[in-house]
């Protein structure tokens, strides 16, 4: 009898230790938010935590937000900055996507509209594409990219306001910015990456001969 509690004792005292040390490694962040944009209180927030993030272009940026936290753990913060703001968070491939909580095809202010999400292409059915390829979303948006060959994520977003940007845009059509020149090797591995064609670029076709 002895010997189980004496197990069972040594077995508590373990997962305590495992959930001490969880603790310990979590990230915490400290923020002070006074009438800030939402862009400016996310970059402040994941600037603490030294993560990456891209606000979708569907999140209204007019909205201003004022809070305190200090040492909280960060992704308990993420939660009460998107509750706040109406927002909801997702990571893919090591990059936060906040977007807002209004379902895809919802009416809003009478207008009904879909929101663009970010996904990874799938595998197309039929005939086969060149690997790698950029794959064009319904609404033309794609604000990343996929190395070829070892299929790293490469995105892209304005340095101002943090919004997904396509690589063909120059500046950023919410607050005018000049965006940086969009990436052409994988920053993994070096691999040029498949270039993004212009869908409003004239056309380049030769003219048919009469």
């Amino acid at each position: 009898m002895s010997r189980h509690i004496g197990a069972l004792t040594l077995l508590a005292v373990s997962i305590l230790t495992l959930a001490g040390g969880w603790a310990q490694n979590e990230k915490r962040v400290t923020i002070e938010l006074k009438e800030a944009p939402i862009a400016d209180a996310f970059d402040q927030l994941f600037r603490a935590a030294g993560e990456n993030f891209i606000l979708q272009p569907s999140v209204l940026t007019a909205q201003r937000l004022t809070m305190r936290l200090t040492e909280v753990p960060f992704e308990k913060a993420l939660n009460f900055l998107c509750d706040l703001a109406g927002l909801r968070w997702e990571r893919k491939n090591g990059v936060y996507l906040i977007s807002p909580r209004t379902p895809a095809g919802a009416a809003v202010g009478g207008a009904f509209f879909v929101q663009p999400s970010i996904s990874l292409p799938r595998m197309a059915v039929g005939p086969a594409e060149v690997p790698g390829a950029p794959v064009r979303t319904p609404f033309g948006l794609q604000p990343f990219n996929i190395c070829p060959r070892c299929r790293q994520v490469v995105t892209r977003s304005c340095p101002k306001c943090r919004r997904a940007m396509e690589f063909y845009w120059h500046f950023c059509p919410f607050d005018g910015a000049k965006l940086p020149p969009a990436p052409t090797k994988c920053p993994k591995c070096g691999t040029l990456l498949p270039k993004v064609p212009d869908p409003f670029a004239p056309s380049r076709k030769p003219p048919i001969a009469e």
